[in-house]
């Protein structure tokens, strides 16, 4: 079973360490892979996202949650051979 966790972040910087650590530390069966989309962080947000094995989308637009989410699915859904998509934030 594959799952892809598909993450929108802004300025979570203070959290997002044991948020990441929260996730990877998961036992499951199978492959997990985050894929993670910034939606204008101005706070150390990219430069810790950067420091894990996360797929990190290239555009970092301010586009509010809604959107930042549905872009995110759409390029997980291209991006990724999951069996299931799971939301976190």
């Amino acid at each position: 079973m594959n799952i892809a966790i598909l993450l929108s972040t802004y300025n979570g910087g203070a959290y997002l360490k044991q948020q990441l650590n929260s996730l990877f530390n998961q036992s499951l069966i199978g492959k997990l892979s985050v894929f993670v989309r910034d939606d204008g962080s101005n706070d150390h947000t990219l430069n810790i996202l950067r420091t894990y094995n996360v797929s990190l989308m290239p555009n970092n637009e301010n586009l509010g949650s809604k959107e930042s989410f549905a872009t995110l699915l759409k390029y997980a859904l291209t991006n990724s051979d999951a069996d299931y998509f799971m939301f976190c934030d």
